[in-house]
């Protein structure tokens, strides 16, 4: 009689852990409020009627996951990428409006790798970030994480 009370007490334990755990797991993973439309004010169309330039320009990616496009829902959607270039299912208020529209001869190189620290960043910048003409514009953009030296 005393082991089936503790096998009971022992199934009701498990059962509320169970419980608890998918709520959980719904609450924080599956219930995210999802917005639609762009994030932020409004962006005039009227600087990405013409070319900003003709020089060449390098766009840079330095940080962690923000901006190696983790959950994004496809590499194009990240915001790196979408920086560069619109997806091809883009928000109708932001079509046009990307550096690729006002600047030609723009490339871009992603060196982002998810659950980097800042001074991973700089290993980054030291080790993989190449050497460019002189003549080429670099524009770099970063998200720092400040991690331990």
């Amino acid at each position: 009689m005393k082991l089936n009370r503790i096998r009971i007490t022992i199934l009701g334990v498990v059962g509320v852990l169970a419980i608890a755990g998918s709520a959980a797991y719904l609450q924080f993973f599956q219930m995210r409020p999802i917005g639609d439309g762009p994030a932020g004010p409004a962006v005039s169309a009227a600087p990405f009627q013409r070319a900003w330039s003709q020089q060449n320009v390098v766009l840079v990616g330095i940080g962690d996951s923000v901006t190696a496009g983790f959950g994004a829902d496809s590499p194009d959607h990240s915001y790196f990428n979408r920086l560069a270039s619109n997806p091809s299912d883009e928000f109708p208020e932001m079509e046009g409006k990307s550096l690729t529209q006002v600047l030609p001869n723009l490339k871009k190189d992603n060196l982002a790798v998810s659950g980097s620290t800042s001074a991973e960043h700089l290993v980054t910048i030291e080790e993989r970030l190449p050497q460019h003409d002189s003549d080429v514009f670099g524009l770099v953009v970063m998200t720092p994480l400040v991690g331990t030296i």
